[in-house]
């Protein structure tokens, strides 16, 4: 008898993990869809209750706003690319490049596939000022010492000037995403080649800028000798 309420007691917590996920899973398919064909502000938390079909209290025990919501969308979100998301500590180009990941461009095409939900969170919340979860907090966190540390190999190796410290570096590479990111969200009509772009032009000017003494200085003489060729085209 005893084995038998121990494998029953056991049983419990299982089933009752699985009523909340089935009901954490059917609040936020609920919520998607009235986001998507409503929009967010007239979208009320009743709405999302009754879709869900369960009581307003049982919601706010899962959600506290439809803020929260928005998060634990994006958590999903991230969580289905985990550990894809994930950057190596190692550089692959041994030069300034490698302050960004060179798996970038799929990255950027997640984003842009997911881009009404991102742009949700844009507007609707504080997700792109200080307001992430703890699931993005902490991968961003890993990315961050991650990239620090291949930027600190690649300065060691003399191909990132050195009078930077490489964890300052990686911040500016996250300030500067979140904004060509932010941007690009709260554009109407951009497209994903836009974002492409935007991310392309503005991590080649970091790069620039954190190339060493010599480099820099061939990247500006080439840069002239462009300049010039236009001008050249443009006289004749």
């Amino acid at each position: 008898m005893r084995q038998k309420s121990d494998s029953t007691d056991s049983a419990a917590p299982s089933l009752r993990e699985h009523k909340k996920k089935s009901v954490r899973a059917a609040i936020l398919t609920s919520a998607e869809l009235l986001f998507r064909r409503s929009g967010f502000d007239a979208t009320s938390m009743s709405d999302i209750a009754d879709h869900a079909g369960v009581s307003r209290k049982t919601l706010f025990n899962y959600m506290a706003s439809k803020e929260s919501i928005v998060y634990a969308m994006i958590d999903a979100f991230v969580g289905e690319h985990m550990p894809g998301w994930l950057e190596s500590d190692k550089p692959s180009y041994h030069d300034e490049r490698d302050i960004v990941t060179p798996h970038v461009t799929e990255r950027l095409n997640d984003i842009a596939r997911n881009r009404w939900l991102l742009t949700l969170a844009a507007k609707h919340t504080r997700f792109f000022h200080a307001g992430r979860t703890r699931l993005v907090d902490t991968t961003l966190q890993r990315n961050l010492r991650a990239r620090a540390k291949r930027i600190a190999a690649v300065q060691r190796e003399g191909h990132i000037r050195g009078d930077i410290p490489a964890l300052s570096i990686s911040f500016y590479y996250e300030a500067l995403r979140d904004l060509t990111l932010s941007r690009w969200l709260l554009t109407p009509d951009s497209k994903t080649k836009d974002l492409q772009r935007s991310f392309v032009e503005a991590m080649s000017v970091l790069e620039q800028g954190l190339a060493p003494t010599t480099q820099r200085t061939a990247n500006k003489g080439r840069a002239a000798r462009r300049r010039a060729g236009r001008a050249t085209r443009r006289s004749a």
